[in-house]
């Protein structure tokens, strides 16, 4: 079984993403969420973390602010070009600390653009209009770093306190 970062409150299964599957070819899914994003971290931090992954670009990302009493949480809905991105996106990130905590990466429920900006871009309010989106679905520019870290592919380990 792949090793995962989650606690007692994981998901059903069918929101894992299972690298096996992905690889061959059983799992055609391109949505994923990204939890326990920083707070501070900005449209600018999610892309420059994306670009350095994935410098072929995606095709949509979302940074959800969920307003909770004891601070915010915040996700980053990522819409990919393509099935093997997923494999990519979830060995760079999933595990890896940033601000303190580890970086989950999940399946969305909302797959394609269409749909995860339905459902989650009324939490994003610098989200571009889809005429006024770039190529990679984002039209803010890479200014500052993302302040991630990852200790490699063993890192994914023990519990990552995923929200």
């Amino acid at each position: 079984a792949p090793s995962e970062v989650g606690d007692a409150c994981d998901p059903p299964d069918h929101f894992r993403v299972h690298l096996d599957k992905v690889e061959g070819g059983g799992d055609g899914r391109r949505s994923l969420v990204v939890k326990n994003v920083p707070e501070h971290w900005t449209r600018q931090d999610v892309q420059s973390a994306l670009e350095t992954l994935l410098p072929e670009g995606i095709d949509f990302f979302i940074l959800a602010r969920l307003p909770l009493r004891r601070g915010t949480s915040c996700y980053a809905f990522v819409v990919l070009r393509s099935v093997d991105q997923v494999a990519t996106l979830h060995r760079g990130l999933h595990g890896a600390e940033a601000g303190g905590r580890r970086l989950v990466i999940r399946y969305s429920k909302a797959q394609g653009e269409k749909k995860v900006r339905k459902l989650w871009g009324r939490l994003d309010p610098e989200l571009p209009k889809r005429a006024e989106a770039g190529a990679d679905g984002a039209a803010t520019t890479c200014s500052s770093g993302s302040g991630l870290t990852s200790s490699g592919p063993g890192s994914q380990e023990g519990s990552g306190g995923e929200r």
